[in-house]
């Protein structure tokens, strides 16, 4: 028993030695009813034992109808307000709270 514990310990020490971090980046091009956004995404992998990273780039076209694109801009919007510091009831950057938050996101 323990050295199947000792074998799993290792085993699992080594399969976590690995990261991985994708970046995306939209363009939104046009506002018709349906729009093209050219979705570029970086992703890079890096090994411990590995002395370079490596790094490949892809651009795909995507469709997107104007429901998802407002659902993106209402995100993005309420990104903004990343570091806020908590209020009670509070709709601004001053301070806010969680229904604060949805009702100026999706205000604007």
């Amino acid at each position: 028993m323990k050295k199947f514990f000792l074998l799993f310990s290792i085993t699992l020490f080594f399969a976590s030695c690995g990261t991985s971090k994708k970046v995306s980046e939209r363009v939104i091009i046009g506002e018709g009813s349906e729009s093209v956004a050219v979705k570029k995404n970086t992703h890079n992998e890096r090994k411990i034992n590995k002395k370079n990273a490596q790094e490949k780039e892809t651009n795909e076209t995507v469709l997107y109808s104007e429901a998802e694109l407002k659902t993106f801009r209402i995100i993005e919007y309420a990104k903004t307000f990343e570091g806020t510091r908590y209020k009670f009831g509070g709709t601004d950057n001053r301070g806010m709270d969680c229904s604060g938050l949805v009702c100026t996101s999706f205000k604007n």
